[in-house]
């Protein structure tokens, strides 16, 4: 662009001295030319016609035809000024119009809010964030850059997904896997009736949206037929999306493609969906047993890996990834307090995280004795990214300490000593209490910690 300005500069200089040979010239930058010069600009735009017969005039080259306008305008003294304003202005456009304003390039940025080039270090080796050493659960926005509908280029782009250990392969990223996805929003004008005249309107635009009445608009005409849009794009089976290119921003077109950030919404589940026992067969452990083994989470990660190309004849436009990334998505099937009078069964529910709890003194009694001084809490809390635990006791005038906050281990875990963890109840009048375990997970769907609690508690009496 610079290039082909400076040539046309060059030849500006050239042909304005030629076109303006009739007219003396003098070198004068004084304010007050400057100011004479602004006066007569502003005659000139009060003059109808006059811009577009100079522009013509010098666009092609007549000195005949440009030397008469000038003398017609009285603008003798400024015609090498006139003659540069109008000839640059041509060039500035010529050129624009040669070297166009590079096209943008599609681009994989953010995970929700988390940014995915290792510059700013949003994420950790690991996959987790940085701040708060969060998981991905559930459906995430994967965000990034788009062009507008006035790109020239066909453009198209998809992601792939493959598990670590690498060395599988990369799998595209189906429309089963992908949310419906607003990407951006479809800008138009539209004929109301009611005022009447056109007013300015938007609609989302989407990827993978199944419901006809949020993937195509009908956009009002001023004389029928109205115009029907559709405002999605399919997945293709090899995971392409085509990028939106409508461009056509005025009274009566489909109206112009605006991208908004969104690139495509990942279900996780479909990448990593752990279930530990069932309703049928129950996790067999007891609040106080650590979790074995085989019943904890492989702690999966991903790489997710974008590319865009050119749809027409599949040149390679861009890519980038997100090297690593941890997904967590965990059911845990298990029985809450076994051993109380009259269970099994109780209902045995999914839970997110396993957190048992129970007190080492009611076992015998089936949950229903009352007791007497020390009472010892039994309790097993998991999750591959648990975050907090809490047991208390609560009631009237509970002795210190009423709340423990037992230790993580390294593969998320918080279980009670052996015995149980003492809580002195001596002091204590006689009442109702609860004992309770409260826990956090630190999972995220792509904006900060979820929040919510997964806790258990047991109520029980002192004499």
């Amino acid at each position: 662009f610079y290039i082909c300005e400076w040539i046309c500069s060059w030849h500006c200089v050239l042909s304005c001295l030629r076109l303006c040979a009739p007219f003396p010239f003098s070198l004068d930058s004084s304010l007050g030319e400057m100011r004479d010069f602004a006066l007569a600009y502003e005659r000139l735009a009060a003059t109808p016609g006059a811009i577009a017969r100079l522009v013509d005039a010098v666009g092609s080259e007549n000195p005949g035809a440009f030397a008469a306008l000038v003398k017609e305008l009285q603008l003798e003294r400024f015609c090498i000024q006139l003659c540069h304003w109008v000839c640059f202005e041509i060039c500035r456009v010529f050129c624009f119009c040669v070297c166009p304003p590079p096209e943008t390039i599609p681009l994989f940025t953010h995970v929700g809010s988390y940014r995915v080039d290792p510059v700013w270090n949003d994420f950790t080796a690991d996959g987790t964030t940085t701040a708060g050493g969060l998981a991905f659960t559930s459906q995430i926005p994967l965000i990034g850059l788009l062009p507008d509908g006035q790109t020239p280029t066909a453009m198209e782009y998809r992601f792939q997904t493959e598990k670590y250990p690498l060395g599988g392969g990369p799998a595209p990223m189906t429309a089963a896997q992908i949310a419906p996805t607003v990407i951006g929003a479809l800008e138009y004008w539209e004929w109301d009736a009611g005022i009447p005249g056109w007013v300015l309107r938007s609609a989302n635009y989407w990827v993978n949206q199944p419901d006809p009445a949020q993937n195509t608009i009908t956009i009002l005409q001023p004389v029928l037929p109205n115009l029907t849009v559709t405002v999605n794009k399919a997945v293709a089976p090899d995971g392409w999306i085509a990028v939106p290119r409508e461009n056509n921003f005025v009274h009566g077109g489909v109206g112009r493609f605006v991208p908004m950030g969104g690139l495509a919404d990942l279900l996780t589940t479909t990448l990593t969906d752990e279930v530990f026992g069932s309703v049928a067969v129950p996790l067999p452990i007891l609040a106080g047993q650590s979790t074995p083994a085989a019943d904890q989470s492989e702690r999966p990660h991903f790489k997710i890996s974008f590319e865009a190309r050119n749809a027409v004849t599949h040149a390679a436009i861009s890519a980038n990834d997100r090297i690593k990334i941890a997904l967590s998505n965990t059911t845990f099937f298990f029985n809450h307090h076994p051993d109380w009078a009259g269970n099994p069964p109780l209902p045995v529910t999914p839970s997110t995280a396993l957190v048992s709890l129970d007190i080492q003194e009611l076992i015998a009694g089936g949950g229903c004795n009352h007791l007497h001084g020390h009472i010892h809490a039994l309790f097993t809390a998991y999750h591959p990214y648990l975050g907090t635990c809490e047991v208390y006791v609560q009631g009237p005038g509970v002795p210190p300490p009423a709340t423990v906050n037992p230790p993580i281990s390294a593969f998320g875990e918080a279980v009670s000593p052996l015995g149980g963890q003492d809580f002195d109840m001596s002091a204590a009048r006689p009442c109702a209490y609860i004992l309770w375990i409260k826990t956090t997970l630190n999972l995220t769907m792509g904006s900060g910690k979820l929040g919510g609690e997964i806790d258990d508690e047991i109520a029980f009496c002192t004499e």
